[in-house]
């Protein structure tokens, strides 16, 4: 199989020229399993080698069951996809290049028929030079394929093989992996051996195929009489049914004619119970209906009149509060606004102070005048990197925020600004971050610093810096953040 051939054995080849779809699922990892278990039971090689492996389930099914087993494949595709602990065993090779290594067993199932008549001389040739035992297959009959080029009877697969001196091994039986599959093996045979060896098979076969055939007779002649058997026992049967059958049909005639008649009577008793019984009830609803009607009304107006002694007074009560708690509320609005504000720059300052204990270690032993000084340029570089993050549109910060899910998971939160989504925002800039709180279902932190130690060694304990690594760099890079 040559290089520009690589093209031809794509995602596409293994999802529709395959049967079924060929990849890792049940019905193929079945597949190859027995083929596996046959192999080691029956051949039991040491080293293998499978050419064409595709994504390597043989050769995976085979290591599984303790087998040095290896495999290679034109196709890129393919061995990209074998599983990662074989892939160490398969590799990009064509069937044409010298193995430089020897095998116990070699497996070559499905793939020759893929080349032209002079690669499959020297394919077999490269194969013979590493092994002294083959297993092969190639189909005998699927043209269709428009990949298969060279499809041949099996009798030009056993004289390509007998040229380099292996020979079809009759005894073994290859069917579990295919019915067009052979055993080849190294050896040195004369004309009459061959002879002598093919006959005893064919003997062997013709044996088999007396005593199927010998079986198949006898069950036909069995069949016949038990044939012959139930047609008598059919024909006794009828005799003595065929009079008791006729004559209660007879009866059930009669019974069915006074079966009718007893039926047409009923009905029409029936029809007059139902009109009568439908007068009296339409007469029955029509006085029940103007009774409730009356008492309805009554009701009513006993109803509404209560109501409207019992709650009035309530009502005019409850206005004159609400009228009282919001003069209350408007006189008092600018000052929560404002102690707002203040707990906020109180809260930033706080993290500020500790991210500077602990971006510093020697900060207890900074004198007043410098550590003060430090500590009110970290304030200020602070406050002005939340006056632009705050200035930051809501686009910005769609990656890690999510105004509902923020509100959703932070109780406390939502209890103080509710929906508001400006509010929201606005904490989740100056405080949430710096506490690591979830405000986005595709972002949580904890993640998020578990699987990048690379961020871990630049942010440290910098939570808001983590935030905005993964807005800048982190979502673009496919970084796992949840």
């Amino acid at each position: 199989m040559n290089d520009s051939q690589q093209g031809n054995y794509d995602a596409n080849y293994y999802k529709y020229y395959c049967g079924m779809e060929y990849g890792h699922n049940q019905e193929w990892e079945k597949i190859f399993s027995n083929q596996a278990e046959r192999i080691v039971s029956e051949i039991a090689p040491k080293k293998t080698l499978d050419i064409g492996c595709a994504i390597g389930l043989l050769v995976e099914a085979l290591w599984d069951r303790g087998v040095a087993a290896y495999g290679i494949d034109i196709s890129e595709y393919a061995i990209s996809n074998v599983r990662e602990d074989i892939q160490p065993f398969c590799k990009v090779q064509s069937a044409l290049k010298p193995l430089n290594d020897k095998y116990d067993l070699i497996t070559c199932i499905e793939v020759l028929e893929h080349l032209n008549h002079k690669e499959i001389t020297l394919a077999i040739q490269r194969m013979c030079e590493a092994t002294d035992d083959i297993l092969f297959s190639s189909t005998p009959f699927d043209y269709n394929e428009k990949t298969h080029i060279s499809v041949h009877p099996v009798e030009f697969w056993v004289e390509q093989f007998a040229y380099q001196g292996f020979y079809h091994d009759i005894q073994y039986d290859c069917t579990y992996i295919a019915v067009q599959t052979m055993r080849f093996r190294r050896g040195e045979k004369d004309r009459i051996e061959l002879i002598r060896s093919y006959e005893k098979a064919l003997f062997q076969k013709h044996q088999e195929v007396f005593a199927v055939r010998h079986q198949l007779q006898l069950s036909d002649e069995n069949v016949q009489i038990y044939k012959e058997a139930y047609q008598k026992h059919v024909d006794i049967i009828n005799q003595d049914l065929n009079p008791r059958i006729q004559a209660l049909t007879k009866e059930l005639t009669e019974n069915r004619q006074s079966t009718d008649a007893l039926i047409n009577k009923t009905e029409q008793e029936a029809n007059a119970l139902i009109n009568k019984t439908k007068q009296e009830a339409s007469a029955l609803i029509n006085k029940t209906k103007q009774e409730t009607s009356v008492l309805i009304n009554k009701i009513k107006q006993d109803i509404e009149s209560e109501a409207e002694n019992r709650i009035r007074p309530i009502l005019l009560k409850e206005i004159e509060q609400r009228k009282y708690f919001e003069e209350k509320y408007y006189l008092n609005k600018d000052e929560h606004e404002a102690l707002q504000l203040c707990r906020i720059e109180l809260n930033q300052a706080v993290s500020s102070l500790e991210l500077l204990q602990i971006s510093e270690p020697s900060f207890d032993q900074l004198n007043f005048h410098g550590g003060l000084r430090a500590l009110l340029r970290a304030y200020i570089a602070r406050k002005k990197e939340t006056k632009k993050l705050l200035s930051m549109n809501r686009a910005y910060w769609k990656a890690v925020f999510d105004p509902v899910y923020y509100a959703k998971h932070n109780a406390d939160v939502a209890q103080a600004f509710g929906l508001d989504e400006d509010k929201l925002l606005r904490h989740f800039i100056c405080d949430g971050m710096d506490e690591g709180r979830y405000a986005n279902e595709e972002f949580h932190l904890d993640i998020y610093m578990r699987c990048n130690p690379d961020v871990v060694k630049k942010w440290g304990y910098n939570r808001r810096g983590y935030y905005l690594h993964y807005i800048a760099d982190g979502k673009k890079e496919g970084r796992r953040a949840l």
